[in-house]
């Protein structure tokens, strides 16, 4: 649990990074792909009562800090509707 949570972490930083570099990625590599699987992957360990809705809510919380993105808002979906 700790690495797949430490895993989003690190991605969903380096995609803040990169937004906040202005560096547009080639076509080919889809942005923050592994961030929005990751995401989707602790929704439905939530819905399987795997891990405890404190850390759901730290990462909705991470995602409304700051500026919505259009990123944020799809990642945030993903995590509504899985419930």
């Amino acid at each position: 649990m700790q690495h797949v949570v430490a895993s989003y972490d690190t991605h969903f930083a380096a995609l803040k990074d990169t937004a906040a570099t202005a560096t547009a990625p080639s076509d080919d590599e889809p942005v923050g792909k592994e961030c929005s699987n990751l995401v989707v992957l602790l929704s439905e360990l939530y819905n399987f009562q795997v891990i405890a809705s404190v850390l759901m809510y730290d990462v909705i919380r991470a995602l409304l800090d700051g500026d919505l993105t259009e990123f944020k808002v799809e990642l945030l979906l993903k995590v509504t509707r899985s419930q």
